[in-house]
């Protein structure tokens, strides 16, 4: 498989759409496919280990809703660096889904966990070091992608693709270690606003914290934004209030006053988040 090939591949696996046009995908083999409108899901935000001769993680959910799963086969000649390279630079979505959680390699635990106790597909069990697990809450936060990338010994690349959609009431929240890579990665990390604009997510607030204590050392900026108002400065000012609310939240929690730096662009920047204001918690 070409370069190119692969890229195509790869940027179709993760657009929204990406079930409806599966079957315009070329030079790759499509393993699996199913669509269950009413199924049950385990959804694992954590790595698998082996205790008492029982696979377990510290952190799985049990969701209910449509559930689309494919199992693509990559043909043989594209190398392993390469295929990371491309899921590390095509994989982000829009830029304004969450990632719930990540790992990769021997991180991950054993391959043969996830191939046959957690997506039933034996293709799946390959090397360990070359695996790589990830689960995004879509910007609708009604959606889920899951995504499962290994090489077998044979060299074969294969990925798995779950999208499940799930019921109004079911809300997820990244981990504390996911919230460490996303900041790592990305350098800031989004606190959005229910409906009514007049709470935060409280569960994220406690895993920010959970993942603020293990960097200690760490500074931020807490930045308001605000679109509600008619006026710059009427704006500016709900954001800032939206920013040192949050700073009091996570000082309250028990973090050092002296790691963040409040400010605020009210509407000055573009929506990234259409509809919604935020306080976005940026890295120093």
């Amino acid at each position: 498989m070409t370069k190119l090939g692969f890229f195509t591949l790869v940027f179709s696996l993760v657009c929204l759409s990406c079930f409806a046009r599966a079957e315009q995908l070329v030079d790759q083999r499509l393993v699996y496919s199913s669509d269950n409108k009413h199924a049950d899901y385990l959804l694992t935000l954590s790595a698998l280990k082996n205790v008492n001769a029982q696979i377990v993680a510290d952190t799985e959910l049990r969701l209910r809703g449509r559930v689309q799963r494919q199992t693509w086969e990559f043909n043989s000649g594209t190398s392993i660096a390469d295929a990371r390279a491309m899921l590390d630079a095509h994989l982000n979505l829009s830029g304004s889904e969450r990632k719930l959680f990540a790992c990769r390699g021997l991180a991950c635990g054993s391959s043969n966990a996830w191939a046959n106790q957690r997506f039933n597909i034996k293709q799946l069990y390959g090397l360990d070091a070359s695996q790589r697990y990830q689960v995004w809450q879509l910007e609708q936060a009604s959606e889920v992608l899951v995504l499962y990338f290994v090489q077998r010994g044979n060299r074969r690349i294969y990925a798995q693709l779950d999208r499940i959609s799930l019921s109004a009431e079911q809300q997820l929240t990244p981990t504390a270690e996911a919230v460490s890579a996303e900041l790592q990665s990305r350098g800031y990390l989004v606190f959005k606003q229910d409906q009514q604009g007049s709470a935060f997510e409280d569960e994220l607030l406690a895993r920010v914290v959970d993942a603020l204590r293990r960097k200690p050392y760490s500074r931020f900026y807490v930045v308001g934004h605000s679109y509600d108002q008619r006026s710059d400065t009427l704006n500016r000012q709900r954001a800032l209030e939206q920013a040192e609310r949050i700073k009091q939240l996570l000082v309250g929690a028990g973090l050092d006053a002296g790691r963040f730096s409040v400010d605020s662009v009210g509407a000055l920047v573009p929506r990234s988040l259409p509809g919604q204001n935020r306080v976005e918690l940026v890295q120093k």
